[in-house]
């Protein structure tokens, strides 16, 4: 999968095509390793992710080389509504998936409005969310006809 998904990168004609390809990765990564559903992946915004790097675990109170994204979700996806942050994902999964690097990765093409506190982090370039059905069959079908 993680290779799929490097290849359509790669092959990435602009911008818009790169911003995807992170887009459609880090769709995969973030809901199987945080086990998120629908709602909660595609509804996602900037201000409700908070990344720290593994050179800055120390911060967090983790080890040196050891980061985290912290995931604030949605009130209505919410157990306890008081919660700060309510899913916590290793930077680096064991199995060596790399949800940090795919969201650092997405970051750095985006325009300043594009990554707003507002802004979802699974949307088309024209702000709107993507969904689960869109996602499926513009990514994960054609990954399991190979």
């Amino acid at each position: 999968m993680e290779k799929y998904f490097e290849d359509i990168f790669a092959k990435a004609q602009d911008r818009l095509g790169r911003i995807d390809a992170c887009r459609a990765a880090l769709t995969l990564v973030l809901a199987y390793l945080a086990w998120l559903r629908a709602r909660e992946t595609f509804g996602l915004t900037w201000s409700d992710v908070d990344i720290t790097n593994p050179q800055d675990g120390p911060t967090v109170g983790l080890p040196l080389g050891i980061g985290v994204i912290q995931l604030t979700l949605l009130p209505q996806t919410k157990s306890n509504q008081a919660a700060a942050a309510d899913m916590i994902v290793a930077y680096t999964s064991a199995s060596g998936l790399l949800p940090g690097l795919l969201l650092r990765r997405l970051q750095a093409p985006l325009r300043p409005d594009e990554q707003g506190p507002d802004a979802l982090i699974l949307a088309h370039p024209d702000g709107r969310a993507w969904t689960s059905q869109s996602y499926r069959y513009n990514y994960w079908y054609p990954l399991l006809c190979l």
